[in-house]
This record gives C-alpha cells, sequence and structure tokens, in this order.
C-alpha cells in the first residue's frame, strides 16, 4: 500500500522537522487539569491533558471545526489529484447542524456548490469530486479505497466529558497516578491513490506527489510480526498505540529476540507519540503516518525505513462513580486483551 502524508496540526506545530524532534526527545506538552475523574479506585484524581492554546475554552464541536478550516486554508486541496475527501471524525458528538458546518467548511476551501444529502452523510461536488463523513477509518479500509483519495482525520478528546468517557475504556493519566493515556487533540491528512499503484505509478503528475511512503503490514501475533519484520536493534520503532503497563510488559516479552544475542543490549526503546501529543483518537492513525515521513526525511540520520507499532488494551474495567464508592457495591475486574499490529514504512522516492 502506497499513501503520501500531507500534513497535520497538534501540540508540535504544523512543522515534520519540529515532530520530529519533539517525539525524539520525548518532550512534555501536557498540562494538569484541576477537574478530577474516577480511576479504577476509590479515588479521583486531577488527569493530564495535551491542548492546543487556540482552541483554548472552547466546546469540542467548535474547536473541532476550527481545525478542519485551518487546515484545509493551509492545504490549498483543490491543486491535488483527488476524486474523493473522506472526513473522518467522532460522529456520535456531531448533530447534523455540526456536519452542515463541516461541510460548509469544506465547500468555502473547494469553492464550489454541493448538495447534502442528510441519509447517507454525503456530498456530491462538482469535477467528479465527493465528500464522504464517516465516523472511523481503519488501516484495512485505507487500503480497498478504490480512487485517489485525501483521507483528513481530526479529534479532541481534551474536554471533561470526552476525558470521562474515555477514562471508562482505558485509563487515563492521572496526576500522580499509574501509566496511562493522555487526551489529545490534533488533525492530520493523507493522500490514499490504490488505484495508481494497481497501474504500477503513483501519481500521473509526480510533482505533486514527492513523499509517498510505502506501508507493509504483518500478520500474526506480536512475536511472529517482530520475526517477520526482520527488525534489529539499529531500526527505529514508533510507539503509536495505547500506553499502559500492560502494553509495555506485552512489548518487551516479545521483542527479547531483537536484543537478547547481546548481553549488553539495551532494551529496544521506542519514540512514544501519545506521551509527547496526547492520545489523538480518530486522528491517531494518519499522525503516526506523517510522523513516519519527517523521520525518514532527516539528513542527520538517514534511514530506509522505520517501524510503526499500533495497539491497545481491551478491558472491562468499571469506573466507579460517587454513589457507588458510597454504597461500596462496585468491585472492579479487568480482563485485559492486547490488540497489536506491526507496519513498515518505507520512503518512495519518485524518479521524475
Amino acid at each position: 500500500m502506497e499513501l503520501q502524508p500531507l500534513g497535520f496540526i497538534n501540540a508540535t506545530g504544523q512543522s515534520g522537522k519540529a515532530f520530529y524532534a519533539a517525539v525524539e526527545n520525548n518532550m512534555l506538552f501536557s498540562r494538569i487539569e484541576t477537574m478530577p475523574i474516577y480511576g479504577d479506585s476509590t479515588l479521583s484524581s486531577e488527569y493530564l491533558t495535551v491542548r492546543l492554546p487556540e482552541l483554548e475554552n472552547m466546546p469540542t464541536q467548535q474547536a473541532m471545526s476550527l481545525m478542519l478550516h485551518k487546515f484545509l486554508q493551509q492545504t490549498d486541496i483543490k491543486r491535488l489529484n483527488i476524486k474523493k475527501l473522506i472526513l473522518c471524525y467522532p460522529e456520535s458528538i456531531f448533530n447534523n447542524d455540526d456536519i452542515a458546518l463541516l461541510q460548509s467548511i469544506v465547500n468555502e476551501n473547494l469553492q464550489q456548490e454541493s448538495e447534502y444529502k442528510q441519509s447517507i452523510q454525503q456530498v456530491h461536488l462538482k469535477h467528479n469530486i465527493s465528500v464522504e463523513f464517516m465516523g472511523d477509518l481503519s488501516f484495512k479500509n485505507m487500503a480497498l479505497l478504490e480512487v485517489p483519495t485525501l483521507v483528513i482525520a481530526f479529534d479532541s478528546l481534551v474536554s471533561y466529558q470526552r476525558a470521562s468517557k474515555l477514562n471508562k475504556t482505558m485509563s487515563v493519566q492521572l496526576k500522580d497516578g499509574p501509566l496511562g493515556v493522555i487526551p489529545g487533540e490534533g488533525i492530520a491528512a493523507v493522500i490514499i491513490n490504490n488505484e495508481a499503484n494497481k497501474n504500477n505509478h503513483i501519481n500521473h503528475d509526480k510533482s505533486q506527489n514527492p513523499n509517498n511512503i510505502t506501508i507493509t503490514e504483518f500478520e500474526g501475533a506480536l512475536s511472529q510480526q517482530i520475526i517477520a519484520a526482520n527488525i534489529t536493534s539499529e531500526d527505529t520503532v514508533l510507539d503509536a498505540g495505547i500506553n499502559s503497563i500492560e502494553w509495555q510488559k506485552e512489548w518487551y516479552q516479545n521483542s527479547q529476540s531483537i536484543y537478547k544475542s547481546k548481553s549488553n543490549q539495551a532494551l529496544l526503546l521506542c519514540p512514544q507519540i501519545s506521551t509527547v501529543v496526547g492520545y489523538l483518537g480518530r486522528a491517531q492513525l494518519l499522525t503516526t503516518l506523517n510522523l513516519a515521513l519527517a523521520y525518514l526525511q532527516q539528513p542527520l540520520k538517514p534511514m530506509k525505513s522505520v517501524f510503526v507499532i499500533l495497539h491497545n488494551v481491551e478491558d472491562n474495567i468499571e469506573i466507579r462513580s460517587e454513589e457507588n464508592i458510597k454504597s461500596n457495591t462496585v468491585h472492579n475486574t479487568k480482563q485485559m486483551k492486547i490488540n497489536s499490529k506491526l507496519l513498515k514504512i518505507t520512503r518512495t522516492l519518485n524518479n521524475a
């Protein structure tokens, strides 16, 4: 699968060099929120977020709409050779008026009239370009796109309401608490042209696509993926998953083959994206692909490829509310399943 990372906005800004430097040096952009949320114990605590200063004190829907507007203004998507635009966002928090606002933002930047069909949440634009709204887009679905497509994913998890909801499915990082995920906000985009890939070329106008990447996906258990990828201690592995103690144990247990041959070899440390810019929800995967390209473009540390590990921990942690804490009727249980996917990202240089 080949695609072109197009850009992003997160706590590090919009520069690939700045994003690379921030992740490589594990810079901290997080802040402590004063309103506490409940963890998986009887105590509540303040939690950490990574916010964009420009979106401070905005309602979530307004903040996300502003992110999209700013990104489209700076991207000039009219010049792109695409037939479809997909907007990926958390649809459960958007009503019809919010979606209509997203539509108007797209229309303004494309400078085209459109007809919005609410029943299928799809906009048909002139020049055979369609805009589709969807709640989620997996790596598997990206590979199935048949026409040149611009995919833009954006999310904001920093509000108290969204952070509390996130804390019911995964452990949010609490102040002085155990390792957890830090809610963040951001937007990222890629161009996918599977149609061109099938014809053994990337784009008719190669000058429009100077920074393509090829993605190789590995299957099986994590240990099998690591062996198949032939990772060595010299390789760079970007950790783009949900941070947790359970995951760290899983990774080091299964990656021993990388360093066990050398008694003095340090454990393979993975630069972690979520601890720097926060967990970005719908925008996590596309942000990671943009970061991978930034790593491949660094002149001081040339490399042919980087690896990305995507992972999450599924559990049934039952978060206690103030009421059931007082009644002491809830007993916390935790059954965990760790899902992981290893990707190899290689830069594809066009030969003009």
